[in-house]
């Protein structure tokens, strides 16, 4: 449903799915729809679902094996940590707060959300705020399709 909405040509056309680690269903069905637009030549970047990445590390060894299988064309993977500014964890922050049904559910209410998400942006930026992001590449003898 989103390709009509894509331009044509997919050069400089970049996508954000869910890496899928958390078994959301609706997360998985993004990340699959989102490898068959890589397929078609779109970049891709699956960012991971927290806080489950952070909960359960080993979600995101089994999402990754999960959609390497679903993408044969594609050599391994690499991961990115992207810095964030102080205002960006802020935003992130905020932005993750917004979900009020799911502070207490998830973390035992906003401030301790805040001090996870910190601790986990600051883990994955060795010391400073960053976000991680996942990357395939295609392999070298699927670069014709």
């Amino acid at each position: 449903a989103l390709l009509p909405h894509l331009p044509p040509d997919p050069t400089g056309v970049l996508l954000y799915a869910p890496l899928a680690a958390g078994n959301h269903v609706d997360h998985q069905l993004a990340a699959q729809a989102a490898l068959q637009l890589a397929q078609r030549g779109y970049s891709l970047f699956f960012y991971e679902d927290y806080p489950y990445v952070q909960r359960q590390p080993s979600e995101v060894e089994r999402a990754l094996h999960t959609l390497h299988r679903l993408s044969e064309n594609f050599a391994p993977w690499r991961d990115h940590a992207i810095p964030l500014t102080e205002a960006d964890l802020a935003t992130k922050i905020r932005a993750i707060a917004a979900y009020t049904s799911q502070m207490e559910v998830l973390f035992g209410g906003a401030e301790a959300m805040a001090r996870l998400v910190t601790r986990y942006a600051r883990q994955v930026g060795n010391g400073q705020p960053a976000e991680r992001l996942w990357t395939l590449h295609f392999s070298e003898t699927d670069v014709t399709q």
